[in-house]
């Protein structure tokens, strides 16, 4: 979750509000989509290929 946070930059009820399906593949990269954040704007979030990795990990 830490990896999450700090690699993605989002705030905790982001990611309280996170789920496995907004995980996506997006042009070859791996991102979080249709996130709904602060003001209920929607964003897409790039994902570094470490916090994927943590992701899967554990």
């Amino acid at each position: 979750m830490i990896s999450i946070l700090l690699g993605c930059g989002l705030r905790r009820a982001e990611l309280a509000a996170l789920r496995r399906e907004e995980i996506q593949v997006r042009q070859g990269h791996w991102a979080i989509v249709d996130l709904v954040g602060k003001g209920n704007h929607v964003r897409t979030v790039p994902m570094p290929v470490w916090v994927k990795d943590a992701v899967e990990g554990g």
